[in-house]
């Protein structure tokens, strides 16, 4: 069964980071591969990258923005956001999975 549940620092923490590390991982690999381009300086690292962000995309609350996770069975399975940008208009920030 999937299900939407708000993001809990206590309980995704870590699978949030390794989540986010993998598909950066991807991402930068792919843009290497691809164009010759770097994502990061050569100093920055993908996991020192999204520990700085952390704390900046998960600290959304409602009524600003939300983060949630998909879980499947149990299992993180995806992660959204949702940021408002002004009266009855939202963004979705990131989708992955």
């Amino acid at each position: 069964m999937a299900e939407f549940v708000p993001y809990d620092d206590k309980k995704h923490r870590n699978q949030f980071l390794d989540f986010n590390v993998e598909y950066l991982t991807w991402i930068r690999d792919e843009l290497l591969n691809k164009y010759g381009r770097h994502l990061f300086p050569d100093d920055v690292t993908v996991q020192d990258y999204v520990e700085k962000m952390l704390p900046k995309f998960t600290n959304a609350r409602p009524p600003e923005g939300a983060v949630y996770i998909l879980e499947v069975d149990g299992k993180m399975a995806g992660i959204g956001a949702l940021r408002k940008l002004e009266e009855r208009v939202a963004e979705v920030k990131r989708v992955s999975g």
